[in-house]
């Protein structure tokens, strides 16, 4: 099963090395996070929407939104 970040990344288009050049970091270091994308920092995440397209966005605010159960799911970006 795909995490929520690879399906975002995979929504917007982008390849692993253009997550890993935006982050600077290793394809390697980028694929852990990808697989427990718990382990992202506020800061990767915030790089990451900027790359990401409205579909993948909208997929991380929903995988965000099951933090706060009344989290409202209708973001548009």
């Amino acid at each position: 099963m795909k995490s929520w970040l690879e399906q975002a990344r995979i929504a917007s288009g982008l390849s692993v090395e253009d997550c890993c050049k935006a982050l600077y970091q290793s394809s390697d270091d980028f694929l852990t996070r990808e697989q427990s994308p718990g382990m992202l920092t506020l800061n990767e995440l915030r790089v990451l929407m900027k790359l990401f397209s409205s579909d993948g966005q909208q997929l991380a605010w929903n995988a965000l939104c099951e933090l706060k159960p009344s989290c409202v799911k209708g973001f548009k970006g």
